[in-house]
């Protein structure tokens, strides 16, 4: 492995979460190396260019996810779906998780109240695809 193919080699690894001294393990050199290779610009920045890459895929996946979890819970709360089972219960942890706090079931009152089926899921889903831009 050349010197670039190692340094290469220990950005990703430490992208992944790898420690300096595993990605020095496995690129040959020493964990004195990988710092010293950690104060160059060039290198660190590589590096949090990584890891924030990393971060807004995770990011992007989980509101991909997060879209049908919402519509899910939707459906529960109006009554249109069984609030009981394995899947309604991850789907709780996991909205309680993103900070959304599911319910069982609401009453509509209101301007909602009057709205048909028709009005309310058309709502409903212009409020989901602005989630799903964020």
């Amino acid at each position: 492995m050349t010197p670039v193919e190692q340094k290469q080699e220990a950005v990703r690894l430490l992208v992944q979460g790898k420690s300096n001294r595993a990605a020095a393990r496995a690129v040959g050199v020493s964990e004195g190396t990988v710092r010293a290779w950690l104060k160059r610009p060039e290198f660190s920045q590589a590096v949090e260019e990584g890891l924030e890459a990393n971060a807004a895929l995770g990011a992007r996946i989980y509101r991909a996810h997060l879209v049908p979890l919402i519509q899910r819970e939707i459906a529960i709360a109006l009554g249109n779906e069984e609030s009981t089972g394995p899947q309604a219960a991850c789907l709780n942890n996991a909205l309680k998780r993103a900070g959304v706090i599911p319910v069982e079931r609401v009453e509509i009152t209101g301007r909602l109240a009057s709205m048909s089926d028709a009005e309310l899921e058309a709502l409903i889903a212009g409020e989901v695809a602005t989630v799903a831009e964020e």
